[in-house]
């Protein structure tokens, strides 16, 4: 926790639940777990519209990543990038 240090991972799974794709990475200067979520959801979008799928459904366990990406309560906040992008 003191060294700002994370790991994020996605899961792409198609119309039958069967795992299509998968990402890991690590983060550097994390600010919190909210971050390392944010940066989960970054990466797994786009790796969904680099293979060309049109249609998302993000699933997140995070009630603050659901929150940031559905209302402006976060338009302030440092990791407002993330959220925007």
């Amino acid at each position: 926790m003191n060294s700002g240090s994370g790991g994020w991972e996605f899961i792409i799974r198609d119309e039958n639940a069967d795992i299509t794709h998968a990402g890991t990475g690590s983060c550097q200067h994390l600010l919190d777990a909210f971050h390392a979520e944010l940066f989960a959801c970054l990466h797994g979008v786009s790796e969904a519209m680099k293979e060309g799928m049109g249609r998302v459904v993000l699933e997140t366990d995070s009630q603050l990543v659901k929150l940031a990406l559905e209302t402006s309560f976060f338009a302030l906040a440092a990791t407002r990038g993330i959220v925007f992008e």
